[in-house]
């Protein structure tokens, strides 16, 4: 017979996937700016959820400077990437150095592997 307890570990993992799934849904449906920063708000409004915090902190770091947080993930990336690129088709978008920008994003994907969960 499988033992089917949870660990400790298992449980993280499992509320980091939900989390990410959830980030990564969430952001994929936003096409502005101001979306965005409202996505960044709703953790601050949800301060008791640990998981995924560093989405969501990254997420704010970009979005302040445009530029890549150290501490995020290729599939982060992959997501910025297509962010900007859905600024770049709306015409609300306000980043301008469009180019320099996914230029950017680009380079920082070398070197890295996608994560498995």
């Amino acid at each position: 017979m499988f033992n089917t307890r949870k660990t400790k570990i298992g449980i993280q993992l499992q509320n980091e996937r939900r989390a990410w799934e959830d980030f990564q849904l969430k952001f994929s449906r936003v096409h502005t700016l101001i979306d965005a920063k409202k996505l960044v708000k709703q953790l601050q409004v949800q301060k008791h959820e640990t998981s995924g915090r560093k989405y969501y902190a990254n997420l704010n770091f970009f979005l302040e400077s445009f530029n890549v947080p150290s501490g995020s993930s290729y599939s982060e990336r992959l997501n910025y990437i297509q962010f900007i690129q859905r600024l770049n088709e709306s015409d609300t978008s306000k980043v301008g150095k469009v180019e320099e920008i996914l230029k950017a994003l680009q380079k920082s994907l070398d070197g890295h592997s996608l994560p498995t969960f």
